[in-house]
């Protein structure tokens, strides 16, 4: 899942995210109309190798779910230039 250039996608990321199979990259780029969490069902992605969002929109945002931490596949995660807030959970 690439979005890379500003594509206008609105919203919150659904819940339904962490099902889809075979999921090995979430770069999200320049998407000023995402708002909320990144949902914790994204810990579901077993295969995904990098997670980045760069240059989001202010309200797009929130505690980074603890469950992006356990994927064993994860090699890379970004957060840069982001409006937004993002912090890590209390258990890293």
């Amino acid at each position: 899942l690439s979005f890379q250039t500003p594509n206008n996608l609105t919203g919150t990321i659904p819940l339904e995210v962490g099902h889809i199979q075979g999921m090995t990259h979430v770069d999200l780029q320049y998407q000023k109309g995402l708002y909320g969490p990144i949902p914790s069902t994204i810990g579901n992605l077993v295969g995904l190798q990098t997670f980045s969002v760069l240059f989001a929109g202010p309200q797009f945002g929130g505690v980074i779910p603890s469950s992006l931490f356990t994927i064993p596949t994860l090699e890379w995660i970004t957060f840069q230039y982001n409006e937004g807030g993002f912090s890590f959970p209390p258990s890293i």
